[in-house]
């Protein structure tokens, strides 16, 4: 067999193989887009995506030496590139703060005759994706170069980013020198870099991060696209709420749950299969409040993650789970109409149409850190029985645990002075056992 049949054989075989991995992709990509997943199934996928990925440009580098070893002229190249094979991103940082449990992991590619015979220290630089950069020329990333490991050739890298992006989304790229063999013998040094990370956004205090939040995920989910299945906006959503509330992306102590995208995609985006920018933009002016009050507000994740706060329940549900306990029996979850605040619903006595009332509370009720939500919870009489919501069976269908507040809000109170109530959907919290019941107050019953 002639060197030019054994070429187009192994041409060949690289183009197959580089098809294959381009259809296991898709594939991938698709199921992402179609079906509605549990956090395990969207880590794997998207780790087995991103090694196929990797493997693609291996691939690729060793196409590239097949045809430069089949030109019998023209000068040689070195074979090689930077890939991001690991990254925490796209995420929110803060400014200040070192990513010592999401390092960004940098692999050297090269083909399969490339001697390298020294390596330079790896740089990284940001990526302003609106072409837009400080004019004082600031150093923005601290330790902004690494050692490089020879052996495995990879470098990992525990970022911190030293200055604010003004909530501006920005990248990262890698780069490096090596020196390589050529053919003749001789050394020659050559620049190899990585193409650009996924976006993030450095913040400076708290109170940007509900628009910068905003911002990455509705870039992740949509990118360029007018418009987005479901389950890819839903998928994209669970990856970012376990991030925004610290949670493990494997093993969450309490994700998404099935009733609550049913919730949302009922409430916010009208049961429809597709979503659009719009859309979106109306949702996260809803969302994001209420994340935020997760991720920042004391001892309110902790409530969330055991089950203490219901989250995601329409005013009607509320009724459906409260009507048949027994009176003083409550529950927290957000408000509907109130981004941002909670609204404690909680079984009275009386005509059986009028069990059910409602209380939004203010933010005058919890007092900063000075006053907490169990601090409220526990000084109120009418409230007794706190329900807790336990993980969904099989069928979806949501289980409840009754408990005496004290003995699961006991952890979370306040050493202090307790502070005078006030007022919210009702005119007052009105014990359960007194009657005739006060008048909710209209406007605030109107408006949840």
């Amino acid at each position: 067999m002639c060197s030019s049949d054994l070429f187009d054989i192994l041409d060949q075989q690289h183009r197959q193989m580089k098809e294959q991995i381009d259809t296991e992709v898709k594939s991938l990509q698709r199921l992402y887009t179609q079906v509605v997943l549990q956090p395990p199934e969207i880590h794997r996928l998207l780790l087995l995506v991103q090694e196929l990925k990797i493997q693609q440009t291996q691939l690729e580098l060793f196409h590239q030496e097949l045809h430069q070893l089949a030109q019998s002229h023209g000068p040689t190249r070195c074979i090689a590139t930077l890939v991001v094979s690991q990254e925490p991103f796209p995420m929110v940082i803060t400014k200040g703060k070192q990513l010592d449990d999401d390092p960004v992991v940098v692999q050297l590619l090269c083909g399969a005759n490339v001697e390298f015979q020294s390596f330079s220290q790896m740089k990284v630089a940001m990526v302003w994706e609106n072409h837009q950069s400080k004019a004082n020329n600031q150093k923005n990333i601290d330790c902004d170069t690494q050692t490089v490991d020879a052996f495995n050739r990879v470098a990992k890298w525990h970022l911190k980013f030293l200055n604010g992006t003004r909530k501006n989304s920005v990248t990262l790229r890698f780069g490096m020198q090596v020196q390589v063999t050529q053919s003749s013998g001789s050394a020659v040094t050559v620049t190899v870099e990585s193409h650009s990370t996924r976006p993030f956004i450095v913040i400076t205090n708290e109170c940007q991060w509900e628009e910068s939040e905003g911002t990455l995920l509705k870039k992740d989910a949509f990118g360029e696209q007018a418009e987005i299945p479901w389950p890819q906006f839903a998928n994209v959503l669970q990856r970012h709420f376990l991030r925004a509330t610290r949670q493990d992306a494997v093993s969450p102590t309490r994700c998404l749950s099935q009733t609550d995208f049913e919730y949302i995609h009922s409430k916010f985006f009208g049961s429809q299969g597709t979503i659009t920018p719009k859309s979106y933009n109306t949702f996260w002016g809803w969302f994001g409040k209420t994340i935020k009050k997760l991720r920042y507000q004391r001892h309110i994740l902790p409530l969330w993650q055991t089950g203490l706060i219901h989250g995601f329940l329409s005013r009607e549900a509320v009724h459906d789970v409260l009507k048949d306990q027994e009176p003083g029996t409550f529950l927290v979850r957000f408000s509907e109409r109130h981004a941002g605040q909670f609204a404690v619903a909680y079984r009275i006595d009386g005509n059986p149409a009028e069990r059910v009332r409602h209380y939004l509370v203010q933010p005058d009720d919890t007092a900063g850190n000075k006053k907490t939500l169990p601090d409220f919870l526990s000084e109120q009489a009418p409230f007794c029985f706190l329900l807790q919501i336990g993980t969904e069976n099989e069928d979806g269908v949501k289980v409840y645990h009754k408990f005496r507040k004290e003995s699961v809000l006991e952890s979370y109170l306040s050493k202090r002075n307790t502070l005078p109530p006030a007022v919210g959907y009702d005119s007052d919290i009105v014990p359960y056992h007194q009657s005739p019941m006060v008048e909710m107050d209209k406007e605030l019953l109107d408006a949840e």
